[in-house]
């Protein structure tokens, strides 16, 4: 059990020290500025990555607001559109997995919304969006 916790330390640790510095900040730049302008982030992920997505956005609407969040008048518009397991198996179901994601922007993205793709793998279909 010790050396599986220490190659599971190690293997996230050498993670976090490749992601680059100016990605974090972008990333972050990018959703404090949505936040200013009441942007929503919509934030996407499949299988364990879809557990993520519901954290960021939960991470989002209350973590950042601190203590005493009700004070709080400038908070993060953030929605996982991993989170309604019967509209995601509906799109599924009827027009295919690949929609699951890009039909509940088009029903509720705007333009100046953020979308959030989480991925642990990288090995998920990349397919570009038409929101309109």
């Amino acid at each position: 059990m010790k050396e599986f916790i220490e190659e599971y330390v190690e293997s996230i640790h050498t993670c976090l020290v490749g992601i680059p510095r100016e990605d974090i900040q972008r990333l972050a730049g990018t959703l404090l500025l949505a936040c200013e302008r009441g942007a929503t982030i919509f934030i996407a992920g499949n299988g364990g990555s879809a557990a993520t997505a519901s954290h960021l956005a939960c991470d989002l609407t209350k973590t950042t607001l601190g203590t005493n969040p009700r004070d709080k008048s400038n908070r993060f518009r953030a929605v996982s559109l991993s989170d309604n397991v019967a509209l995601m198996t509906a799109w599924a179901n009827d027009e295919g997995y690949e929609h699951i994601f890009s039909e509940q922007i088009k029903n509720l993205g705007r333009v100046d919304d953020v979308l959030v793709v989480t991925s642990a793998s990288g090995n998920s279909p990349k397919k570009e969006i038409n929101a309109r």
